[in-house]
Order: structure tokens, then sequence, then C-alpha cells
């Protein structure tokens, strides 16, 4: 299953109303696809900290 493109769009919006850099939200995106594909493993620490990186 896959994300709904209005959140998608949503996400990406957001990013660029803050003027964060894109990365964020394919980040935020594909980390979103993950738990919605059921995927048990996700290492959500490391995807919190990349985030944290790239709005630094």
């Amino acid at each position: 299953m896959s994300i709904d493109n209005n959140i998608t769009s949503s996400i990406e919006e957001k990013i660029k109303e803050a003027k964060e850099s894109d990365q964020i939200s394919k980040i935020l995106i594909k980390w979103l696809d993950e738990i919605d594909d059921g995927k048990k493993d996700i290492d959500t620490e490391k995807v919190i900290q990349e985030l944290i990186d790239k709005i630094k």
C-alpha cells in the first residue's frame, strides 16, 4: 500500500513553507511508506537523527 498523494503533497508543501531542505520531506515520506508497508524493523532513532541533522 502507498501513502495517499494528499499526505505526501502536504508534507512537501509544509517543508517548503518552513524553508527547509527537500531532503527532509523525502526522509519523512520514505519513513511513512515503510510504516505503511508494515515493516517491523524500522530504525526510528536513525530516521529521527537524519531529520535532526538535516534541520541543523
